[in-house]
């Protein structure tokens, strides 16, 4: 069984050497296109339900290729984070829209020293005690003055006090209260 994953693995490598070989800077719908965004994804949301091994070597070649793309931030971060969730409405409907590659979704986790991709995503998940904290765009976020503008302004040493705000989680969707 070993050796049908390293031919897969071959196969998967070569496409990706490929596609890499033709631009290093790889444009979203062309991670999408690729089938790449959806990789990790389960198939019950529409992903190809592949593991990590064949996310790395896709990871593998974009690194030898020096490629700078969204993917590491907007795919592979962000299905992990979905797949370590608590299934719900909101989780598998995010699980779909990626494998699809409708949104690029950046993750937040504390101490939030650095979020991939969070200026260019379509979502930012905000995940504390392992469900989400808060949704949105950056933007969105920072005007909402909730847990990730406060670990943002933190970050950047401009937080005005060390008191975080209070995160109250209401089913699918959150609320956060100074």
């Amino acid at each position: 069984m070993a050796h049908e994953f390293d031919e897969f693995h071959q196969e998967l490598r070569s496409v990706a050497g490929d596609l890499l070989a033709k631009d290093r800077a790889i444009d979203w719908p062309v991670l999408v296109e690729a089938g790449w965004v959806g990789l990790e994804i389960p198939e019950e949301f529409g992903g190809a339900g592949a593991t990590f091994a064949e996310v790395a070597v896709v990871c593998e070649e974009m690194g030898r290729a020096a490629s700078t793309n969204s993917y590491l931030g907007s795919a592979v971060l962000a299905a992990g984070a979905l797949k370590a969730l608590q299934p719900s409405d909101t989780r598998d409907r995010l699980m779909r829209d990626v494998a699809a590659g409708a949104v690029r979704v950046a993750v937040a986790l504390e101490p939030l020293e650095f979020v991939p991709d969070a200026e260019g995503a379509d979502r930012i998940l905000v995940i504390r005690y392992g469900r989400i904290a808060q949704s949105g765009r950056h933007a969105e976020l920072l005007r909402e003055t909730g847990l990730y503008a406060f670990l943002y302004a933190r970050r950047a040493g401009e937080a005005a006090s060390d008191q975080e705000p209070a995160v109250v989680a209401l089913g699918a969707g959150t609320r956060t209260h100074r």
